[in-house]
């Protein structure tokens, strides 16, 4: 029968491998997460194990694994941001379908031209609501060459900071209107994306710390603490708390 430090030396192998040859996708919300809640059971059964000869070579042990957790995690951290990363360039590309080639001809080019050259002195000197008053009447028209041309030059004549981002909120609102429906589903998804990009990438951080935190516990012979653990207490409380009159 193997020794328990074997034993766990094996069972480290085994979810190593099972990580690195998933074929599917790192899972950037979950990966890093899993990886220390691992090592954190993997430590507390090391320290729970009577089987080992004394207590000095049971907290070795444990530090031992704890330290190979944590540089585990700090790679798995690293592979879920990369992960991350590659939705959100994914996404963008979806969202960001280049222009047909050719939609434009010699004809269309020269139109566009006259208008710019008939209207940009206008745009001059009205400024944000010269060019807010021709937007909005282009668009009640449906003059998609005149939108498309204002969209493409006007806002360089918006001198506002203020009417400049009403200008760009208006002219954003337009285009993802005429996007295709793949387009605008994926545009969905990376808003949402971006607007968890700091809880996700803030909870990898948070579990840095934590496992941080582990090792020094660790070494003050303090108690390692799993999610199971939490659950547990808060259930307890729960129970407490329910069965008072």
């Amino acid at each position: 029968m193997l020794d328990p430090a074997a034993q766990q030396r094996l069972a480290k192998i085994r979810r190593y491998n099972e990580l690195r040859g998933a074929e599917q996708m790192v899972d950037y919300r979950t990966h890093s997460r899993k990886e220390m809640e691992a090592t954190q059971r993997e430590v507390q059964d090391i320290l729970n194990d009577p089987r080992y000869p004394n207590d000095r070579v049971r907290y070795d042990e444990a530090m031992k694994v704890l330290r190979e957790g944590q540089q585990r995690h700090i790679a798995a951290v690293h592979e879920a941001e990369q992960a991350y990363d590659a939705d959100v360039e994914r996404l963008e590309r979806m969202a960001n379908p280049p222009p047909a080639r050719g939609q434009r001809g010699p004809v269309q080019l020269l139109e566009r031209q006259e208008l710019l050259r008939m209207n940009e002195r206008r745009w001059e000197r009205g400024g944000g609501d010269a060019v807010l008053a021709d937007y909005r009447q282009a668009l009640r028209d449906g003059d998609e060459m005149m939108a498309e041309l204002m969209e493409d030059f006007a806002g360089e004549y918006i001198k506002d900071p203020g009417r400049r981002q009403e200008f760009g909120d208006l002219v954003y609102e337009q285009k993802r209107s005429r996007l295709p429906a793949s387009a605008q589903n994926a545009l969905e998804q990376l808003e949402g994306l971006v607007r968890d990009e700091y809880r996700i990438k803030g909870g990898m951080a948070l579990q840095k710390s934590l496992m941080s935190g582990m090792v020094q516990d660790l070494k003050n012979g303090q108690p390692i603490v799993t999610r199971d653990d939490v659950a547990g207490q808060q259930a307890a409380g729960l129970a407490q708390v329910g069965g008072r009159r």
